[in-house]
């Protein structure tokens, strides 16, 4: 191919990568993300292709070379873990809003005077996340549905119960199980 090409035949090449491969990038994607980020695959890929457009001609030596599936890559994992990005500055991912989760803010320093106290209630946040996960993955597959349904979608447990066929009460035992395997978690 010649190193030469025009603007227009450049973007064809680039149209057709989107056309023909973008499956392949949201494969990428999936493993590099968080599953609370699922949905942004769009926007990530609106941006992806957007800054290829308006650097294509910096960008033409990889396109022409056939390379640009591995700079997309590169280019998706990048945005994804630096935290100055416009991926992450367009991207709100949201954050789980559990009773059992309520207390874990995100503290600024400007809320503490001192870094010390600053640097504790980080790492108090950080183990009380470290014994949910923990918790959560020894949890057999019946309580991971019912810890889902009541911490993560906010369902009552009136729904719960009428959803699954058990009383309101046994749906209350099974969460203070839940909840006291968390809180007598050690680490």
């Amino acid at each position: 191919m010649n190193m030469e090409q025009t603007f227009d035949e450049l973007k064809q090449i680039v149209d057709e990568y989107y056309k023909n491969d973008i499956k392949k990038l949201q494969k990428y994607f999936n493993k590099f993300s968080y599953a609370n980020e699922k949905d942004n695959f769009p926007d990530l890929i609106s941006e992806l292709y957007i800054h290829t457009i308006q650097n294509i001609d910096k960008l033409a030596p990889i396109i022409i070379k056939n390379q640009y599936h591995y700079y997309a890559i590169k280019y998706i994992f990048n945005q994804r873990m630096w935290s100055n990005t416009k991926y992450k500055q367009n991207t709100q991912i949201r954050e789980n809003q559990s009773d059992e989760l309520q207390d874990l803010k995100i503290f600024t320093p400007n809320e503490y005077e001192d870094e010390e106290e600053l640097l504790k209630k980080e790492m108090d946040i950080d183990l009380k996340l470290a014994k949910i996960k923990i918790i959560y993955d020894t949890l057999p597959l019946h309580e991971k549905i019912l810890f889902d349904k009541y911490y993560n979608r906010h369902m009552s447990m009136r729904k719960i119960g009428k959803e699954i066929g058990v009383s309101q009460t046994a749906i209350y035992y099974m969460i203070t199980r839940i909840r006291k395997k968390i809180l007598n978690c050690k680490l």
